[in-house]
């Protein structure tokens, strides 16, 4: 069946629901998910309504004394006093909590049905807001990518990052919410944090705006609070208190902060947003700017340099990558003032 109307996938859906979707309908609906944020609202809304005409098998929901009453109403036996009556009464009940078990066992050994997976990617230059299923928020940032199932099971919440993100995490102290990176696991149970994991980048780092987090990496473990800065590389661990929390975070609204960072490092945070490399003179990495950037394109932030200080900007053509995209490469040197 191809999802070519709505109606198909609705049918879809409702035999993925019910356990009765074949493999092919499965991707086909998983496909049909991660094409828009909203057939993923469509989804997690019809997976409620299901979920409330269908609910979880309760023994404790079993009335057994008014079952017994209709098991012996069918059979027109009125409930006495006398010995037979007991015994027919006991036969019953153990008929009915065997059935309630073999109800309960039959759930038990039944396989429960694979919990889908997506994965959202931002490219370069772009940036993406959803929500997970728990009700947490979440900020991509650009050439970053988040991979989570479609409804959080068992004792924790778990997702993985590769890039950057903003996390507003829904309060659970029960089910922690853990964000994995190729090198560190921050911990959460209801918190806000910025976390930035590039591959590109030699150092990782986690933001906490409140609450706390715990951010577990080469075998340490370390408790943040609320105001702090964990940077992570080269097998060492730096915590800034009392961090300036606008310069890590305000990436969510469009805007980049750099209060006396060096060129080297500015280059290296625009390496990540955006498809570029750069190439600088060592002479220069060191060389400070104060600067607020509110959507500018790479020339614009290089004349905005040459214009604040002595350096020249050469731009090269785009030269094609192993993974098929160009990159545009920028020599950064001391402008010749002769």
């Amino acid at each position: 069946m191809n999802p070519n109307t709505a109606s198909d996938i609705d049918i879809i859906i409702a035999r993925y629901l019910a356990g009765d979707a074949t493999e092919e309908e499965t991707g086909l609906l998983l496909q049909w998910i991660e094409e828009s944020d909203s057939n993923r609202r469509d989804f997690f809304e019809q997976k409620d309504i299901w979920h409330a005409l269908h609910p979880t098998f309760d023994t404790t929901d079993i009335d057994v004394d008014a079952a017994r009453r209709n098991v012996l109403a069918r059979t027109g036996i009125a409930p006495g006093k006398s010995r037979r009556w007991k015994v027919i009464s006991v036969a019953a009940a153990c008929a009915l909590a065997a059935t309630a078990m073999a109800a309960v066992l039959a759930r038990i050994a039944m396989p429960a049905a694979p919990v889908p997976e997506y994965t959202i990617a931002t490219a370069y230059g772009y940036t993406m807001e959803t929500v997970l299923p728990d009700g947490t928020g979440v900020w991509l940032n650009a050439n970053s990518t988040l991979r989570y199932p479609a409804e959080f099971r068992g004792a924790g919440r778990d997702v993985t990052l590769t890039g950057e993100a903003y996390f507003s995490v829904e309060a659970d102290a029960e089910h922690p919410f853990r964000v994995h990176t190729p090198d560190m696991t921050v911990t959460a149970t209801g918190t806000q944090f910025n976390v930035n994991a590039y591959e590109i980048s030699p150092t990782s780092n986690v933001t906490l705006v409140e609450g706390k987090v715990d951010v577990s990496a080469e075998g340490h473990t370390y408790t943040m609070r609320a105001g702090e800065h964990l940077a992570l590389g080269g097998g060492k661990a730096e915590i800034t208190r009392k961090a300036n929390i606008d310069k890590y975070c305000a990436w969510r609204d469009g805007i980049l902060l750099f209060d006396n960072d060096c060129l080297k490092d500015i280059c290296a945070r625009l390496e990540q947003i955006h498809n570029v490399e750069f190439r600088i003179d060592p002479a220069v990495e060191t060389v400070n700017f104060h600067i607020i950037l509110k959507g500018e394109s790479i020339s614009e932030i290089m004349h905005m340099m040459e214009m604040s200080a002595s350096l020249a900007c050469e731009t090269e053509e785009r030269d094609e990558k192993a993974d098929g995209r160009q990159r545009q490469r920028i020599t950064i040197s001391a402008r010749d003032t002769k």
